[in-house]
């Protein structure tokens, strides 16, 4: 199928990094594009809101960092670390070595409404908001389209090419029928978001805190809307337990692990009514990212664990590299053999990346939840080793791998295409 003259070529699903980066980048190339999002707005809840350089740098190829840089965020300068309510490390992320990329906490529905809003400058551009994809379209064993449900009824949508970018709950990969590899992971996440302490304020402004030991993972870090947002790493299926104490029970346990004036102040928050909620983590990929006229991105094709906060960011450089191999196709008007191939080539791009990074993801809660003699021989005599000194990050080392991303991800450059963004 060759889609019509006005419907879309290419139909992504989902609104997210992933799905509107890729949406903006066929848009300005031309490419007819329509954009699926199950929700009216962007207004919602959202866990990962961090984006590390290798998600940053996107966004100065794309032309956008003037608009990234205008939305509410805070730049994470350092990481302290501590052990036995001490401070062990300081892990600065220094403007000399990162630049402009130091990691920064972002409100995300601000980013989503950013990137829709400059994709709309295009005519060839659509968004779809409140609309459900309930079931892919076959015809001759490709994907041709999807159908909707929305409060105005039942619909189809055809197109060339369909991209999933749906996220951990993908409906797209649960309608092609994949094989997903699932890898064990030992934990959930519990979170809560708290005002600033008032005192401490200038403290938490840009710093992280991560703390660690008796089997405990827990970090600290501050959002752009001045609260505190606390992620505690539990073992998986303990939460009912925990819950089931009350949350001034488990607010207290959380205290516990923290040093004594975050500890004071989260204790405090008790009287506001603050409510954890769970994240049940997942870690999974599928063998196959594409079948024909299918592609997915992002979780869709790859559910990243929350450590060192990477799925974000992976979902965008899955989208830069998808868009660099999907616009010269559908800008040419290739037949449907070189659009699969070209999909074929963003799974062969990215996989590297995404195994070595899941593989990275899976070593620290695998270390540090064993509250045996080894760890916590090691966590005794982190004290003495580290004397509490200031250690910047260099490109190279092993964490700038975990910043930057493993492979070199840049936006290829195509010619300039006739259509013209309007002015905002």
């Amino acid at each position: 199928m060759i889609a019509s003259e006005t419907g879309p070529q290419v139909i992504i699903v989902g609104a997210g990094p992933g799905g509107a980066v890729l949406g903006f980048l066929l848009a300005q190339s031309g490419v007819r594009t329509a954009l699926i999002e199950r929700h009216t707005d962007f207004s919602r809840e959202f866990r990962g809101e961090v984006l590390m350089p290798g998600g940053l740098e996107p966004f100065e190829q794309m032309g956008l960092w003037r608009q990234l840089d205008d939305l509410p965020h805070v730049v994470i300068e350092r990481i302290k670390v501590h052990t036995k309510h001490k401070q062990v490390v300081d892990l600065e992320f220094s403007e000399s070595i990162l630049d402009k990329y130091r990691p920064r906490w972002i409100s995300q529905p601000d980013l989503l409404e950013m990137l829709v809003n400059e994709a709309a400058r295009f005519p060839n551009f659509k968004l779809i908001r409140g609309a459900t994809v309930r079931e892919l379209i076959h015809k001759d064993d490709r994907v041709v389209g999807v159908t909707l449900a929305s409060k105005t009824g039942a619909q189809e949508l055809r197109g060339d090419f369909v991209v999933g970018a749906d996220g951990r709950a993908s409906r797209v990969r649960a309608c092609s029928n994949v094989t997903v590899e699932r890898d064990p992971l030992p934990m959930d996440v519990v979170w809560i978001r708290i005002p600033k302490p008032e005192q401490e304020n200038r403290q938490f402004r840009n710093e992280a805190r991560l703390y660690v030991g008796g089997g405990n993972i827990l970090i600290c870090a501050p959002t752009p809307d001045e609260k505190l947002q606390l992620a505690w790493i539990i073992a998986k299926g303990s939460f009912r337990n925990l819950r089931s104490r009350g949350f001034p029970a488990l607010i207290d346990e959380m205290a516990m692990h923290l040093d004594d004036d975050l500890a004071r102040h989260l204790r405090r928050c008790r009287k506001d009514g603050v409510s954890p909620f769970l994240l049940s983590t997942v870690s999974d990929h599928v063998q196959n990212w594409t079948t024909p006229g299918m592609l997915l991105i992002g979780d869709a094709a790859h559910t990243m664990s929350p450590v060192g906060g990477q799925g974000l960011n992976m979902a965008i450089r899955d989208a830069i590299v998808a868009a660099n191999h999907l616009r010269p196709v559908f800008r040419l008007g290739s037949d449907p053999s070189e659009w699969d191939a070209a999909a074929q080539r963003v799974q062969q791009e990215r996989t590297e990346e995404i195994r070595t990074i899941q593989r990275f993801q899976s070593y620290p809660p695998r270390i540090l939840f064993k509250d045996v003699w080894w760890t916590r021989t090691l966590l005794w005599l982190l004290p003495y080793l580290s004397k509490g000194r200031t250690m910047e990050v260099h490109r190279g080392n092993l964490l700038s791998r975990i910043l930057w991303g493993t492979s070199d991800v840049r936006l290829a450059e195509t010619e300039e295409c006739s259509l013209k963004r309007d002015s905002p």
